[in-house]
């Protein structure tokens, strides 16, 4: 199954590459904003840990994002040695043009497949999303 899973994501990658490094955007900065913009104010340890790269990683993705005006730095309000992350107007523009690229790769392929297999499969995936996502998900304090 994982197999799988990763061999879907990587076509997905080959396919949506050229159109979104046409955008001036490489995946990884991708995902940098979809993580922004999924927690707007997310720090840098913070945005690391999620992403699974070192923090040296994620600062020259910022900094390529920032130097884009994709990205904003902010100084925390209570504490101003913590910087938090925000998405520019721009920066929310780009990555969802960029998603649509995704989508509309991934809505094609289900058109592709039999009638009734692609909602199928849609549906199947939302459950096992749903499971994993609870799984994953903290225990309840209390």
């Amino acid at each position: 199954m994982e197999t799988l899973i990763r061999a879907t994501f990587r076509a997905l990658n080959h396919l949506t590459r050229p159109a979104i490094e046409a955008m001036g955007l490489t995946l990884p900065r991708l995902w940098v904003l979809v993580h922004i913009e999924s927690q707007p104010g997310l720090t840098m340890s913070e945005l690391a840990r999620r992403m699974t790269l070192s923090r040296s990683a994620i600062t020259a993705l910022v900094d390529e994002l920032v130097k884009a005006e994709w990205v904003v730095r902010e100084a925390d309000a209570s504490d101003r040695r913590v910087i938090r992350l925000y998405l520019t107007p721009d920066g929310r523009d780009t990555m969802n043009r960029a998603l649509d690229v995704r989508v509309a790769v991934v809505d094609d392929a289900l058109q592709r497949l039999p009638a009734g297999e692609g909602d199928a499969l849609l549906a199947g995936l939302e459950k096992l999303a749903r499971e994993l996502m609870q799984l994953a998900a903290p225990p309840n304090a209390g």
